[in-house]
């Protein structure tokens, strides 16, 4: 079976494409958004395991 490549521009193309698409069917415009990257491997003591937050609920919970 031959290797497939991808086009680094037409993929890009379909990226934007898909991203115009999901403005424009948004309600109305927002001025206001966030990204919460990294996140953080925290420890739950209920579950006595790891879980993923964003880094504000870390600092936040530290603060409190």
């Amino acid at each position: 079976m031959p290797e497939s490549t991808i086009d680094p521009v037409l993929a890009a193309a379909h990226v934007v494409t898909a991203l115009q698409a999901i403005v424009a069917a948004m309600p109305r415009p927002s001025l206001y958004a966030a990204i919460y990257y990294p996140w953080l491997r925290v420890f739950d003591p209920r579950t006595r395991d790891t879980v993923l937050a964003p880094h504000t609920a870390y600092y936040t919970g530290r603060a409190a």
